[in-house]
């Protein structure tokens, strides 16, 4: 018990009068000081007072420092077990102790977020019951209580101080440390203390000082907690002024008592205890379990409560991932920080190692703290380990027989402390590793592996690797005290792990029967990023769909529903038809309206074959060829598609558009190529022939040379140049978004460089200097202008600008020539001519990025999402030939990499082939053939092209198509003629051609040809001039045309979207152009005629639906059909648990009693990564007034779900998808069946899945939900 006299120490003078004489709480009645060392006591009086203080036979005297603070220090002394009395005195002031033993104290410090106290189970009391009386066994229990500073003293609330242990006070002890010090006093002839501390469930870095914290980044690599120090010290000094703490500032509800609180531990408990003699230590710290905010609201009985419940849900994400990435630069460092706190660097110690675990996660962070602690055994002298068994106790972290856990301690207490003869202290210890070729030999530590044996199944935990790859099972043997194993799949042995398991085998033991320690002789990197396996799905998903059993249960791939492939979009687009994968199958999303596949193919039909082949894994690239094939003459267009319908197996024939064959070096020279480019023309001009994304379509449609065509590409130009007002001074703060700017600056620069418009020169200016005036000082863009200073700059959005800024100075524009320099040096030093590319705020290289061969053999070499390509294409034009030789290299083996795209491909989809293009005709053709599956499946029936990964069609992935024809400056066309520079021989020409005069300038082109007399070096661009005043013309004759019929169509304001251009190109006082202004001017605009195409109406919207299970209305989740306030939802009974393994048996059946399930509405929430049971009942008057069922649910974050009605599973929904929120969908009938007229039980499980990232985006919803509805018969219907 505690000492009589109470004062609180300085700097813990709260609640004491000031000058009181008294003890630190841990002296006090009944203690056991530890023999043979020196003990120093500890306590408080008035400032600078004489303390002298007596025990056996020693007087120690000393005085208290300006703050009252005094220590004494007594020489050592043997054990012994009579009781003495030790007295403290001051002026007219004691304290006296009374029944003090000298022996030995075990410091055994248990991290726990449970109470795993004795009295707990019905077990432990039973064990309390039985001690008979032992003096010599004496215990004092600590319960933690953080502190924000280091404390002098234990809080009064945190212990009643020493006693002998009864049958009363053994029940508050923990049962580990009862069970321990019971043994440990009745074999050993003298007094046994244990200070039995609960560690509470805080993380590591609350048991480091602040002083050890802030040393982390001198001894590690980039870590958290420095950021953790400043982020609480934040948290408490707003505290501190009263001032509100947000999430912004990382606020918790209760940061000193936050897992992840800097030193709190440290502060209240191991501060005040510097110096305290022990005999050895025991800890178990590195359990880390996070779940511990929702036990205490557990509780509370707060944990239904969802406004608490999403403060847990941000919380317990922020422990979860923050904490266990501390681990590798906290946990290791406990030893040596420990022992100086106790000033013992030799002190013997002992770590328990964490159990197993039911819930998959927090095993497998078990099995990475395990390796942890077994490398800072090895590096910290006389530090052990001590395996638990391998279960725990549900929703914990902690071993879950602390009888068999106090047992190993005691042997290695026997074994290490006193070293008792022929007593392991731990189970077998690697130490080293013998391989060679497939062979090895495990070696242990010696005095660990003696008798060794392995129970049946044992050995099988033995695993090998070579010098990389994966590990495989080996066969292994007991050879004396050392394992030798063997490898029928691993050629020369270079790693060997035992054990790496969630839960692992306790079956090789040494003849004392403790088990092996899992170790990895790997020295790999600290794992911490854990969720929930997501590969064990239903058999299914693994199967060829011809293959499926019964179609009774319903199958729900939620990928089918949500983002499908990760490397395309999953159109087929020459059928028409979106699909996602199912295993290795493709399941239909989407079937385009008109499309060959319509009326054929279904929504929810699963693909299994293309013309006899089997999809498999590679399913896009049979797909593909597929396609390829049945376009051609031999097989007339069919393509024969397998497929699984309402659990049978069909054939179904799509009739394809005969296409031709590829040649051998499409796309140059290539009739099905052009077949493709006539398509993309005509699917264009049906679209209305606008500028596209960014102007993408415009660039094709120029890029084509299609004289029919160049009117449309003219309209798109001048109603550009007519969005910007030239009068307008530059405000970089309010220019528009860099995009914007660049798209009309290289739309402007090749269109003049293609057609010597001069009209379009001052806005190609305009757009010049704005690029100028927004360019950051490093050289590059930002998305956005002006932007936030820490959004980075993005080259896609500069690029296309630079380009632009290029073409305008061959046109002899007058542009900010400092900023173009400073662009081409930007984009080339450190990026282009390394082949790397910043996007956002990253740092150039200095030397080029390494090329694997393996990455250039699967085109997966990277363009950083197309800029790379743009970039080596803006270099080749510029002469930087080295830069633009890696640059355009890269983009030749990027052909399986175009998928990818921060912000979106489509950037990626366009410039990456052109890129390919730019490094050479045999580059480009290798590319084309390897992306050929991507460019086909992305091909639309209707002739557009699938350009992003959202799945938009437009014609910026064309110019691709069309770059053999060398049109534009960015595929190679010839110099142009109309640039500043061009050849003098052709002024004559160039004269006639500004006079406007096409006619004649193609005449004396002619002419100038027929010579002789040109340059070989200059005939390119004098032929480039023929061929442009030549089709201008064509151009001008087509679009009078254009016009004239729409006019005559009742369309005369579609006819003079052209008159500007052509105004701008014609001469003055052309009769042609008065004559179609006329003819416009008298034309009536006719109403646009109705969309009359067939609209499909799913027989669903029509239908009317009865909901059957309903939810209530949160903040967050949506209103709508279904949703009802809290009276009237459909009453669940809920059960979290950690894995399937412990589901109670029968728990889908209505007859199950749940009785002692939690009550809830949904949606509602629970804890990460457990797993959920759901019951509840619904009533039906009439099953037969219904002809189907489906449900609605709030699925994020959720997987591996299985619905039952009245226990019979009806349904298995899985692969739910990062962001996916709603998911919705029909039974089979099989579920209708399952009802019954009266009470009907529904039953659900789901395991949550958090994936990282999201934390705070809208999408939480309050948790899970789900609504049953039942569809009416037609004649049920009202």
């Amino acid at each position: 018990m505690l000492a009589t006299v109470a004062v609180v120490l300085c700097g813990l003078a709260s609640g004491a009068r000031a000058g009181e004489l008294r003890l630190g709480r841990y002296f006090g009645d009944d203690m056991v000081l530890q023999r043979d060392k020196a003990n120093t006591i500890r306590g408080v009086s008035a400032n600078g007072a004489t303390i002298e203080v007596a025990f056996a036979g020693q007087r120690k005297s000393t005085k208290a420092d300006d703050s009252g603070v005094w220590s004494v220090t007594l020489d050592p002394m043997a054990a012994s077990a009579k009781p003495q009395g030790l007295t403290v005195t001051t002026g007219t002031a004691k304290i006296e102790l009374q029944n003090i033993v000298i022996g030995d104290v075990i410091f055994m410090a248990l991290q726990t977020s449970i109470d795993i106290s004795l009295g707990q189970t019905d077990e432990g009391k039973r064990e309390a019951g039985k001690l008979s009386t032992n003096p010599r066994f004496r215990a004092i229990s600590i319960k933690t209580q953080p502190a924000a500073a280091p404390q002098q003293d234990l809080t009064a609330e945190m212990t009643d101080g020493w006693c002998e242990v009864s049958r009363e006070s053994a029940l508050k002890m923990s049962a580990a440390a009862y069970y321990l010090g019971r043994e440990l006093a009745s074999e050993q002839d003298l007094p046994v203390g244990i200070v039995d501390l609960n560690l509470g469930s805080a993380f590591p870095i609350s048991w480091l000082s602040r002083e050890s914290l802030m040393e982390t980044d001198t001894f590690y690599d980039k870590n958290d907690v420095s950021g953790q120090l400043a982020r609480f010290d934040k948290i408490m000094d707003l505290k501190a002024r009263g001032e509100p703490v947000t999430d912004k500032d990382g606020g918790v509800g209760d940061p000193l008592n936050f897992a992840l609180f800097p030193s709190g531990g440290y502060n209240a408990v191991l501060h005040p205890f510097r110096g305290l003699a022990l005999k050895s230590m025991i800890v178990q710290l590195g359990n880390n379990y996070p779940y511990m905010l929702h036990a205490d609201a557990r509780n509370k009985g707060t944990h239904l409560d969802r406004d608490h419940l999403n403060r847990l849900y941000i919380e317990t994400y922020d422990i979860r991932k923050t904490g266990v990435r501390m681990d590798p630069v906290t946990t290791p460092r406990i030893p040596r920080e420990w022992r100086a706190v106790f000033g013992d660097a030799e002190l013997p110690m002992a770590f328990i190692l964490p159990p197993g675990s039911a819930l998959d996660t927090l095993a497998r962070h078990g099995r990475e703290m395990r390796e942890l602690q077994r490398l800072m055994a090895e590096e910290n002298a006389g530090v052990g380990l001590i395996m638990p068994g391998s279960e725990n106790i549900p929703m914990s972290a902690q071993p879950k027989d602390p009888a068999l856990l106090a047992e190993r301690c005691l042997r290695w207490v026997r074994g290490t402390v006193y070293q008792k003869a022929g007593t392991a202290p731990t189970g077998p210890l690697f130490e080293k590793l013998d391989a060679h070729m497939n062979k090895a030999t495990v070696h242990f530590k010696a005095g660990t592996a003696e008798g060794l044996q392995a129970a049946e199944g044992a050995l099988d935990c033995f695993e090998a690797k070579g010098v990389d790859g994966d590990y495989f099972p080996v066969k292994a043997s007991i050879d004396g005290d050392r394992i030798q194993i063997e490898s029928d799949k691993v050629n020369r042995i270079v790693h060997v792990r035992y054990n790496w398991n969630g839960m692992p085998d306790q079956g090789l033991v040494n003849a004392d029967g403790l088990p092996a320690m899992p170790f990895r002789t790997e020295k790999a990197v600290y794992e911490w990023f854990f969720r929930n396996a997501e590969n064990d799905l239903p058999e299914e998903y693994s199967t060829p769909a011809n293959e499926w059993k019964s179609g009774d249960v319903t199958l729900v791939n939620v990928q089918l529903k949500t983002f499908g492939y990760d490397n395309f979009t999953g159109w087929l687009g020459p059928i028409g038809v979106r699909t996602g994968p199912f295993g290795p199958n493709m399941g239909v999303r989407e079937v385009k309206r008109g499309s060959p596949s319509d009326g054929r193919l279904l929504v929810g039909d699963v693909i299994f074959s293309a013309n006899g082949k089997m999809v498999g894994e590679r399913a896009w690239e049979v797909m593909g060829a597929a396609i390829t094939d049945s376009e051609t003459e031999a097989l007339q267009g069919k393509l024969q598609l397998g497929v699984r319908r309402a659990g049978k197996n069909i054939n179904v024939d799509i009739p394809l558009t005969v296409m031709g064959s590829y040649s051998s070096t499409a796309p140059f020279d290539c009739l099905k190529t052009e077949k493709i480019i006539t398509d993309l023309e005509a699917w264009v001009v049906a679209q209305g022939a606008g500028a596209g994304f960014l102007n993408n379509d415009a660039l094709f449609l120029l890029a084509t040379g299609n004289p029919a065509l160049q009117g449309y590409v003219r309209r798109a130009v001048y109603q550009a140049m007519k969005a910007i007002d030239l009068e307008k001074p530059i405000d970089k703060f309010k220019e528009r978004w860099a995009w914007h700017n660049s798209a009309d600056a290289i739309l402007f620069g090749e269109y003049y460089l293609a057609t010597g418009d001069r009209n379009v020169l001052p806005y190609l200016k305009s757009v010049c200097d704005r690029l100028a005036a927004t360019q950051r000082p490093e050289g590059g863009w930002r998305h956005n202008v002006p932007g936030p200073e820490n959004y980075g700059i993005i080259p896609n959005a500069g690029l296309p600008g630079m380009l632009g800024m290029h073409f305008a100075m061959k046109a002899g524009v007058d542009i900010d020539k400092d900023a173009y320099a400073k662009g081409i040096r930007f984009y080339r030093d450190g990026q282009a001519d390394t082949g790397h590319m910043i996007y956002g705020l990253g740092v150039t290289r200095e030397v080029p990025v390494p090329l694997s061969p393996a990455a250039m053999a699967a085109g997966k070499l990277t363009s950083w999402n197309g800029g790379l390509s743009a970039a080596g294409i803006l270099m080749k034009l510029t002469d930087n030939h080295k830069a633009a030789h890696l640059a355009t290299f890269i983009s030749a083996y990027a052909w399986n990499n175009t998928f990818e795209g921060h912000g979106g491909n489509f950037w990626n989809n366009v410039w990456t082939p052109l890129g390919a293009h730019a490094h050479g005709q045999e580059a480009f053709i290798n590319f084309w053939k390897n992306h050929r599956w991507y460019r086909e499946c992305n091909r639309m029936f209707d002739g557009g092209l699938i350009q992003n990964e959202a799945c938009q069609s437009g014609a910026g992935t064309g110019i691709a198509l069309v770059a053999p024809r060398g049109r534009l400056q960015i595929v190679g066309a010839p110099a142009s003629p109309f640039a500043a520079d061009a050849p003098a021989v052709l002024k004559p020409a160039l004269d006639a051609y500004g006079r406007k005069d096409y006619a004649a300038c193609e005449t004396i082109v002619g002419e100038r040809l027929a010579s002789g007399t040109v340059a070989k070096k200059d005939r390119p661009t004098v032929e480039y001039l023929a061929r442009a005043a030549r089709e201008l013309q064509q151009s001008i004759e087509v679009d009078l045309a254009r016009m004239k019929k729409l006019a005559a169509e009742g369309n005369p304001d579609e006819a003079k979207s052209f008159l500007a251009g052509l105004r701008g190109i014609m001469p003055d006082g052309d009769a042609r152009l008065a004559a179609i202004e006329q003819v416009i001017a008298s034309a009536k605009q006719e109403p646009k005629p109705k969309d009359e195409a067939r609209k499909t109406v799913d027989a669903d919207k029509n239908a009317e639906w009865e909901c059957l299970i309903t939810e209530i209305v949160t903040g967050r989740s949506k209103q709508g059909t279904g949703k009802v306030e809290a009276a009237q939802a459909s009453k669940w009974r809920m059960k979290v648990i950690e894995s399937m393994a412990q589901a109670p048996d029968g728990w889908v059946t209505p007859t199950f009693v749940d009785s002692e399930w939690d009550e809830t509405n949904l949606p509602i929430s629970w804890p990460l990564y457990h797993t959920a049971l759901f019951r509840t009942t619904f009533t039906v008057k009439d099953k037969d007034a219904f002809d189907g069922l489906r449900f609605r649910a709030w699925l994020y974050m959720q997987q591996g779900i299985e619905i039952y009605i009245n226990g019979k599973l009806v349904a298995k929904v899985n692969n739910i998808e990062e962001k996916t929120g709603t998911v919705e969908a029909e039974f089979n009938p099989f579920a209708l069946e399952q009802l019954k007229n009266g009470e009907n039980t529904l039953a659900i499980t789901t395991r949550q899945n958090w994936r990282w990232g999201m934390l705070f985006m809208n999408v939480y919803n309050d948790g899970f939900g789900f609504m049953l509805d039942a569809r009416k018969t037609s004649k049920n219907k009202e």
